[in-house]
């Protein structure tokens, strides 16, 4: 069992239903630690984790809801678990649409995010009405951790590049395996119903059933049937807001996106983000009809910021159980064929500034939901493959999409043969996904030892492709003894993971039968509905490596011809002055050394190869 010191991050809820969605989205529900009780705790927690990170969550006392019921129980939970250090205010809340700049819907989820002037939450009914009718707030409360920021703004950049939020299928995937009853599922489009701000519900009516539909405001049909994220300041206070010009009002005057009623006790006593799923429009015409699958949306998008938060500096970090260990104990790898090993750190990357046009289109590639699962870039010896390789693997793996390398040396007896290929790549996949990858190599390598000495084809059937094909996400750490979901966990249909893996120049791979068979194994990816494994993918334009590739399918790869892509003179240049000016100030030599006419003169020169200009850079500074 973990101890309180284990648990870093808060989750409060305001009711029930809120808690119950929380608990649905947890990886592993812990047992509680004790705790000391110094404070007189009364609050109920739940502990368990998402990803990485031991969350504790608790609930308001029910029926007893506001800024300062939110204040107290943030204080004691604080004073039970001290390493809680930041927290989530996840729940439901009530939409302020003003179209068309914040086409706000039911089952929309608001996240809150600081605007001028606004930590992310502004209390409402803090504050003064001045004489023009217009509301002046007193104070501003805190914004979000930057942690929690920081993660955001790489989120959205993901997903303006491509990448889909993954929270409408997280709540899915809940309600398809029977972790949440069908009351969670989404209700119908008919039933999202936004009145004219001015038009009250009448109170003989029954349900809005009843209400004057020519009233309505229309609103465009989305295209898909799923939540949206709105970014933006949300009102709390301790009265429920039911009125639609008040709404209007402060969403005109203040940016306002959604309204709730605790987030303002939480800010200044824990540092929080605010996530709120919309369940109805603060007007008189509410009812809770949306409220169980809002407060499910709300925690999907918390579990899926979670499993992009990085780790903050607990005090004991959790090891991961036998059962789940991401490892493959026993497997000879190749040494110095991954991205990052000793071998490998003194190697070049790209200068910044250049290739810029090359690694965009990669990354495109990566980014690409549609994208082919092969990118096959091919160049005469000396343009530069390894060196942008190394460059794109760094990006990956920064941005935690490295699913795993190898980079052939012609004259080393590990990398220069696809011997070591298949197991090299299979033990960092199953490093890498996280999932039950490593599960299903340990328990073939249980039934059948001696895999790692058969064919290649065997080997990346048994060893990558059949644990890919009935890959299941865990996304896990298991922190401690506790009472497994198993539903979310096990029998999840998976979220897709795309993972790129880099293997780097494969024409030094000295067997040419090992580089057919590599490639036409690689091709076979396409075939995987689980996940989404790419390949990138660099070499000479040899023998038997082009003809291998004419024989795939059209839609199995793209390739690019490094040699022919146009302005390289103006890369060269770049590369030719900064080593030149590294040079010189290492030398103490003028500051325009060599001056222009010599660098221009070296550009000709060395025009398409990067390895002619390098090996220049090393002679002079000899």
């Amino acid at each position: 069992m973990l101890e309180i010191e284990d648990y870093t991050i808060g989750w409060i809820c305001a009711l029930p239903l809120e808690l119950t969605a929380a608990i649905a989205v947890l990886d592993k529900r812990h047992e509680t630690p004790e705790s000391r009780q110094e404070n007189h705790d009364d609050n109920t927690y739940i502990c368990g984790c998402i990803g990485k990170h031991n969350i504790v969550i608790t609930c308001l006392p029910s029926g007893v809801y506001g800024v300062t019921s939110a204040s107290n129980v943030v204080t004691k939970m604080r004073a039970s678990f001290p390493s809680v250090k930041i927290g989530l205010m996840v729940g439901i809340g009530g939409g302020a649409p003003m179209l068309p700049q914040n086409d706000i819907r039911l089952g929309d989820v608001v996240v809150s995010e600081p605007v001028a002037g606004f930590g992310g939450v502004l209390q409402y009914d803090f504050g003064k009405t001045v004489q023009s009718g217009k509301f002046v707030q007193h104070g501003v409360l805190n914004k979000p951790p930057g942690v929690f920021l920081k993660t955001i703004s790489k989120m959205k950049s993901e997903y303006i590049s491509g990448r889909a939020y993954e929270f409408n299928d997280i709540a899915t995937a809940i309600l398809e395996n029977g972790i949440l009853p069908e009351e969670f599922r989404r209700p119908p489009n008919s039933s999202d119903r936004l009145f004219q701000s001015n038009y009250d519900h009448p109170e003989e009516n029954r349900s809005c059933d009843d209400c004057d539909t020519t009233l309505l405001v229309e609103r465009e049909p989305r295209a898909r049937n799923e939540a949206r994220l709105h970014y933006g300041l949300i009102a709390s206070g301790n009265k429920v807001m039911k009125h639609g010009l008040t709404r209007d009002k402060l969403s005109q005057e203040k940016g306002v996106l959604c309204f709730e009623m605790e987030a303002a006790g939480l800010m200044d006593e824990l540092p929080s983000l605010v996530i709120r799923g919309i369940c109805d429009y603060c007007d008189s015409h509410k009812n809770k009809r949306w409220q169980n699958h809002a407060a499910l949306v709300a925690a999907a998008f918390a579990r899926e910021l979670l499993f992009q938060l990085p780790l903050q500096g607990s005090p004991r970090r959790p090891i991961p159980s036998e059962e789940e260990n991401f490892n493959v104990p026993g497997l000879q790898t190749a040494k110095g064929a991954s991205f990052g090993d000793y071998d490998d750190q003194y190697e070049p990357e790209c200068l910044p500034g250049t290739r810029v046009e090359l690694l965009k289109r990669i990354e495109n590639w990566a980014n690409d939901v549609e994208g082919k699962k092969v990118f096959w870039m091919y160049g005469m010896a000396g343009t530069g493959k390894s060196t942008i390789s190394r460059t794109v693997a760094r990006s990956l793996q920064t941005n935690d999409r490295l699913g795993g390398s190898f980079f052939f040396k012609r004259g080393e007896a590990s990398r220069s043969t696809g011997l070591l290929f298949v197991v090299t790549l299979a033990a960092q996949l199953a490093r890498t996904l996280r999932g039950t990858m490593a599960l299903s190599i340990r328990a073939a390598l249980k039934a059948e030892p001696g895999i790692p000495s058969r064919s290649i084809e065997e080997q990346f059937r048994k060893l990558i492709f059949g644990p890919l094909a009935e890959f299941k996400a865990l996304n896990t750490h298991d922190t401690g003894v506790g009472t497994s979901q198993s539903g979310l966990r096990n029998s999840i249909k998976t979220i897709k993971h795309t993972r790129v893996m880099v293997v780097d120049a494969l024409d030094e791979c000295e067997k040419r039968g090992d580089v057919q068979v590599i490639i036409q194994q690689l091709a076979r990816l396409k075939d995987l509905t689980e996940v989404d494994i790419r390949v990138f993918l660099t070499s000479r334009p040899d023998l038997p490596i082009i003809p291998t590739f004419q024989k795939l399918e059209e839609d199995t790869y793209e390739d690019l011809v490094l040699h022919k892509v146009p302005d390289i003179e103006d890369d060269l240049s770049l590369y030719l002055k900064t080593e030149m000016s590294r040079i010189a100030g290492e030398r103490h030599l003028p500051e325009d050394w060599p001056g222009a006419a010599i660098i221009d003169k070296l550009v000709k020169m060395a025009t398409p190869l990067f390895i002619y200009a390098a090996t220049i850079c090393r002679f002079v500074g000899d």
